[in-house]
């Protein structure tokens, strides 16, 4: 993601702890390919170059919901919004957006069953069905529809009525729950930033290959010591 991108972005992934932060930098482990342009705009080929990092900073502290939370305002609109209770529960919608190999995800095996059970006429799921319902969520939240504009839209809506509802809570973030808990690399605090207002971007450039070696060297130690 460009700055301008960001800028122009409903939400955006981003890390606050030193360590995930070498995490996230040392995943950045090759190079991207990008189209060349000469002085008058003519593509020229494709050169090869390192990703993007943006380094930013906040107007005002950002409130993070934490899994607990974030399902708790999950919870309330389930059960107030018949358009997002519907999106949650219809095979076509939320449970279909995952990629092709979703049942190897665990959080989808957690949700399936007490998503097959909530079809249930005047069935009323627990508050941690719930919370596992919500980690499925949490995990689709920056769904695009893939090519397919309806279902990009349909997510586009049901995440704006989720994250409205989280900064009438206070929140600005809430935790990524995908990493923290099922990412293979587990990050500890991993956000996704929705109050994009408070959001200034600093800093631009493309990672360096000798801080990208740093970052490894950091993460092999981290896992070496249980950081």
């Amino acid at each position: 993601m460009t700055a301008i991108e960001q800028k122009n972005a409903d939400m955006f992934f981003a890390a606050h702890n030193v360590l995930d932060k070498h995490q996230y930098n040392a995943l950045f482990n090759r190079k991207v390919p990008q189209t060349l342009y000469d002085e008058n705009g003519n593509d020229i080929g494709t050169g090869y170059f390192m990703k993007y990092r943006i380094n930013n900073s906040l107007k005002q502290n950002v409130k993070v919901a934490s899994e607990d939370s974030g399902a708790e305002v999950f919870r309330s609109l389930y059960k107030k919004d018949r358009d997002f209770y519907n999106f949650v529960t219809d095979n076509e919608r939320m449970p279909s957006y995952f990629v092709s190999d979703k049942y190897k995800f665990k959080g989808y095996r957690e949700a399936r069953d007490v998503l097959k059970r909530m079809k249930k006429d005047n069935y009323v799921p627990s508050a941690d069905e719930l919370q596992k319902v919500y980690r499925m969520f949490n995990y689709v939240i920056p769904y695009d529809g893939q090519g397919d504009t309806r279902k990009g839209r349909d997510a586009y809506t049901q995440r704006t009525k989720f994250f409205n509802a989280c900064k009438q809570a206070g929140y600005g973030a809430v935790l990524d729950t995908n990493d923290a808990i099922y990412g293979g690399f587990k990050a500890r605090s991993p956000v996704i930033v929705f109050d994009m207002d408070v959001v200034v971007s600093k800093d631009v450039y493309r990672t360096k290959t000798s801080e990208q070696r740093f970052s490894q060297m950091v993460l092999v130690g981290r896992k070496v010591l249980g950081l």
